[in-house]
């Protein structure tokens, strides 16, 4: 079982995980995040401004842990942001399954370069 249909009583949530477990979908953690959130009636501007502040303090954090901010820097982009949190939340409201697409191809490329990287730890 997948820690998700642990936590949360949801048909639509086992019937997912049924299928990624024949093959028939390769799963995926938004679409996973999306039905917990739903299956906890978490409204759908919560789940995305939630989701939007947490990737964005995950990344704020790993900078300090990596030393190139301290605490007080981190807190105050994260402060400075929470506009663009708020606007990026709005803009998604009006989005329709048909129209969800990402590229974030830097992140992407940062994640490949650490895993071949001679030293791979945080700094902290």
């Amino acid at each position: 079982m997948s820690i998700s249909t642990l936590l949360v009583q949801s048909d639509l949530l086992q019937h997912y995980y049924e299928r990624i477990k024949r093959g028939d979908v390769p799963g995926n953690h938004a679409v996973v995040l999306g039905l917990t959130m739903a299956a906890l009636t978490i409204p759908r501007e919560t789940a995305l401004a939630g989701e939007l502040y947490a990737f964005t303090s995950n990344t704020i954090a790993s900078a300090v842990r990596m030393t190139l901010i301290d605490h007080r820097i981190a807190q105050l982009i994260l402060h400075r942001l929470k506009p663009v949190i708020v606007a990026v939340t709005a803009e998604c409201q009006q989005k329709r399954v048909q129209d969800i697409g990402g590229c974030a191809p830097l992140i992407d490329i940062m994640a490949m370069r650490h895993e071949q990287a001679e030293m791979r730890l945080f700094m902290s």
